[in-house]
Order: structure tokens, then C-alpha cells, then sequence
């Protein structure tokens, strides 16, 4: 049986995944986006 990866640098031995899926890099857009109105939001109502 070969292994593709040498030992210690297999992906599951990594802590972040080797491939993100998009629909986990869109979440984490969208978490960030949701942070920065959050903010935003606070910020104006701060102002007023």
C-alpha cells in the first residue's frame, strides 16, 4: 500500500483542511461582512 503523503504531512494530520470547500469560504465571508455591518450599525447609532 503506498501512501501519497509522507508521514506527518497528511491532511488529516493538518489542523486546517487542505481544500476548503466554497461553501465554507462563502460562510466565512459572510460572517465577516455580517461583523462589519454589526459594526457599522453600532458606530451610526453611537453618532446619533
Amino acid at each position: 500500500m503506498m501512501k501519497k503523503y509522507p508521514e506527518g504531512s497528511r491532511p488529516s494530520d493538518l489542523k486546517a483542511p487542505p481544500n476548503r470547500t466554497t461553501d465554507e469560504i462563502i460562510s466565512s465571508m459572510k460572517s465577516i461582512n455580517d461583523q462589519t455591518l454589526f459594526k457599522v450599525i453600532i458606530d451610526v447609532s453611537s453618532m446619533k
